[in-house]
């Protein structure tokens, strides 16, 4: 997700086809690999770069990896957020949820501060 110029790493989605709307397969290793990549900033420098030229200051970025390197399909101008709370308790990727939901606070944070 971008946010003022700022990149907030959203989730890793893993599925059989090309076209992946929601995480289809996971496990206990999977989640590992995904809160590992929030905390990342792997891919912000490409993601900032994308926006740059798209002049885009907020939107979720879909991309996937091709040889290692990040292949964009799309910006979403509009994306529907997921943030944690007493609904999400039980979904197996609520720590996932929680996490992107403080960074995203964070990164809010930071924006007003400007």
């Amino acid at each position: 997700l971008v946010l003022g110029g700022e990149i907030v790493p959203r989730h890793l989605f893993r599925g059989r086809g090309w076209f992946c709307k929601q995480a289809e397969l996971g496990g206990d290793d999977w989640m590992a690999e995904e809160l590992a990549y929030l905390e990342s900033d792997g891919h912000a420098a490409v993601m900032r770069e994308v926006c740059e030229i798209a002049g885009i200051g907020y939107g979720r970025i879909d991309y996937s990896l091709k040889d290692g390197r990040p292949q964009v399909w799309e910006i979403n101008h509009t994306p529907e957020l997921v943030f944690a709370d007493a609904a999400w308790a039980a979904d197996p990727r609520a720590p996932v949820h929680r996490r992107f939901t403080e960074r995203f606070m964070e990164a809010l944070e930071r924006l007003e501060k400007l």
